[in-house]
């Protein structure tokens, strides 16, 4: 698997070799990874593996305490047809975007 470490187009590929590899290039991650759904379940616990992951979500299934689950405030109830619409909303929330602003590097924005 060849990767981009990071930044513009003319650096360098890192080619990964085996779970090994992909696991330590996850384990130093430093870009800011977001899961973004209704839900965290799907990818739950692969912050463990992969530093700097966080979830975006609509629902908190852990009544805040998990730190790396957001889910922005809301004070009316919304009726959605799809996950991609509840996606949209997320992606669209003024305190989403503070949020993810607060773990993107000016560099990376």
């Amino acid at each position: 698997m060849d990767i981009r470490t990071s930044g513009p187009e003319s650096e360098p590929r890192r080619t990964l070799n085996g779970i090994s590899d992909v696991r330590a290039f996850f384990h130093t991650n430093t870009v800011p990874l977001y899961f973004i759904s209704p839900t965290p379940f799907n990818l739950l616990g692969i912050d463990r593996w992969i530093r700097n992951f966080f979830y975006l979500t609509y629902f908190d299934s852990f009544e805040g305490e998990h730190p790396r689950v957001f889910v922005p405030r809301r004070r009316n109830r919304m009726d959605f047809d799809s996950m991609e619409d509840v996606c949209n909303y997320l992606l669209r929330d003024p305190s989403s975007t503070c949020a993810t602003a607060k773990h993107t590097t000016t560099r990376r924005r």
